[in-house]
């Protein structure tokens, strides 16, 4: 007799395979203004290119920042753990920043990381990388 057991949970996963499309892992640089002007500077240095898989959300979670305002995910990046990646990171995926909102470390098991993001525009328009 044939035994069955049922798997109880949410089984998710990321195939290796899916991951065809290579991000900029960035982070923002905020400088003091000098002596001549009273505006903040910034600026993206990149941490890392990663290859990633890339998956649009028609109606993604809402997540608060710091300061109480919700933002909803409109992208999922998922690439393989990195323990240097947090909420502040930015995304550059083909001259279009995404702000990234929350990160998920896949079942707790430090092989792939879920990054929940929000498309902020292109690259070239200032206003983007707030």
């Amino acid at each position: 007799m044939a035994s069955y057991y049922k798997k109880c949970g949410n089984n998710r996963a990321v195939c290796i395979g899916s991951m065809d499309r290579l991000i900029s892992l960035k982070t923002r640089v905020i400088q003091t203004p000098d002596g001549s002007s009273v505006d903040y500077s910034e600026s993206f240095s990149t941490l890392a290119s990663e290859w990633a898989a890339v998956k649009s959300l028609s109606r993604g979670p809402i997540f608060l920042d710091g300061t109480n305002i919700a933002k909803q995910a409109t992208h999922i990046f998922m690439i393989r753990y990195r323990s240097d990646v947090d909420a502040e990171i930015w995304i550059d995926l083909d001259s279009v920043y995404y702000d990234v909102l929350n990160v998920e470390d896949l079942d707790e098991k430090n092989e792939f990381l879920f990054l929940y993001a929000v498309k902020r525009g292109g690259t070239s328009i200032p206003i983007n990388q707030v």
